[in-house]
């Protein structure tokens, strides 16, 4: 990957380490993140089956969707929604390539308005090279939120703060 978009995903991470809930919860990492950037962000639940994407984002006017799999575990979804974010956030284009007929048939029970073309783009290797650096960022920030301690009191809590 190239340097340059190592940068821009470093520096992405680094703006949003601070939403970034103790203990972790993407819904509550959402709602920060709704209120940052000013625009609401809804999440789309569908099954997926074999060979389908696992993920899509899809920009509205007034909001944006994430599609993403309830048939993997928790922490696959949070991947994938990760990896959307990393789409939405520098505004990926991508291009059609599935018919409305076939976004009906994966998601039946939406409006068609409601997800025009919601799981029928595929971005770029590059954009997609630079969502999955976001999302393993943004993970390994996660992990690394999730396992740091409130330092205790005392000469305990000094010695688990210096060295871990």
């Amino acid at each position: 990957m190239d340097r340059g978009v190592r940068r821009i995903v470093k520096r992405r991470v680094e703006q949003l380490r601070p939403l970034i809930p103790a203990p972790w919860d993407m819904n509550v990492f959402l709602d920060q993140l709704e209120q940052a950037r000013n625009r609401p962000i809804d999440l789309c639940e569908l099954h997926w089956a074999p060979g389908d994407s696992t993920g899509a984002w899809r920009a509205m006017p007034d909001h944006d969707v994430i599609a993403y799999p309830t048939n993997t575990s928790p922490w696959h979804q949070d991947v994938i929604i990760l990896h959307e974010i990393g789409h939405m956030l520098p505004q990926h284009a991508g291009h059609c390539v599935l018919t409305n007929q076939r976004a009906q048939q994966l998601a039946p029970d939406l409006k068609p308005a409601a997800f025009m073309h919601l799981l029928t783009s595929t971005t770029g290797a590059a954009e997609e090279q630079e969502a999955e650096a976001f999302a393993r960022s943004m993970i390994t920030q996660i992990e690394h939120h999730r396992h740091r301690r409130t330092p205790r009191g005392g000469l305990r809590g000094r010695v688990e703060a210096a060295f871990g």
